[in-house]
Formats: structure tokens, sequence, C-alpha cells
């Protein structure tokens, strides 16, 4: 199967996928699932058609079948996730199906992130006195809020 391929080892493009649900209608989803009612891909599948068309299709909730996550955490970003029983799914998909960011996993970003910046930061801040990080906020606030007032006044 094509589409096994394409999210075992490209990831997910929710774009796409719509696009394509759209088109082809719930009958060759349906179909994937009857023929491999246990399968992560068809699972996933399935999840992803009544989550972006917002359609429920006429299949009972999943049975069997460990539960795995919807995004491949090894090829994209997601969060920690919920479990969705009825695919036997961890919906771990950042957004909504009105909106949903995904990055795929570079060898730059993974340095990046090795980098520890965060972690790096906070050691930085923790020898600052809360007072004058407490001033400091205040004052990033007020410079902030008075660019934006003056972005929208030009309007």
């Amino acid at each position: 199967m094509a589409g096994h391929f394409a999210l075992k080892y490209e990831g997910l493009d929710l774009a796409v996928l719509k696009s394509l649900f759209l088109k082809v209608g719930p009958n060759p989803i349906t179909a994937i699932v009857h023929d491999k009612p246990t399968g992560t891909y068809a699972r996933r599948v399935w999840f992803l058609y009544e989550w972006l068309t917002g359609e429920a299709l006429d299949l009972p909730d999943a049975r069997t079948g460990k539960y795995v996550p919807v995004l491949d955490p090894d090829l994209q970003w997601g969060i920690e996730g919920e479990t969705v029983p009825r695919y036997r799914l961890r919906n771990n998909l950042p957004g909504t199906p009105a909106f949903c960011p995904l990055v795929f996993r570079t060898k730059r970003l993974e340095d990046f992130i090795a980098e520890g910046l965060a972690q790096r930061a906070r050691d930085i801040v923790a020898d600052i006195p809360r007072d004058v990080l407490a001033r400091t906020a205040a004052f990033l606030l007020l410079k902030d809020s008075k660019s934006s007032y003056a972005i929208e006044g030009e309007r």
C-alpha cells in the first residue's frame, strides 16, 4: 500500500491528506480498515480521515491493537497527546483540524536542541535577583505595548 509507505517514511502532510480524503470519500478508508482492522496504518488513516473531515465512518471502535502515536515522533515533532480509544491511538498532533503546524525533525534542529539553550538561560537567570528580573520584565512589556500601540495607531 503506497499510503503505508508514505506514513512510515515521509511523515504527515495534513493538507494533502485532507484534499485526498475529500476527493476519494469514505469508501476507500472504510475498505482499508475492514481489510486490516488492527493495522497501525489503517487505524491512523481512519483517525486522520475522521479528524480532518469531521465525518464519522460507519465502523465499530477498534478492540485490539497496540496504542501508537498518530504522528511519528521520529519524523515530526508532536505533543504528549491523549489516547483515543475508538482507534486505539494516541493523538499527539500539536493542534486542531483547523490549525495544526507540523515540523519535521532535521539534523540541524536536533543539533540546535542539543545545545540546551533553555537550561543555559535558566542558569544565567538563576544568579539575577528576582526584583531585577521583575523590573526588566515590566520594562520589556511596557516597551512592547508602546510599540504595538504605535503600530496600531499608524493604521
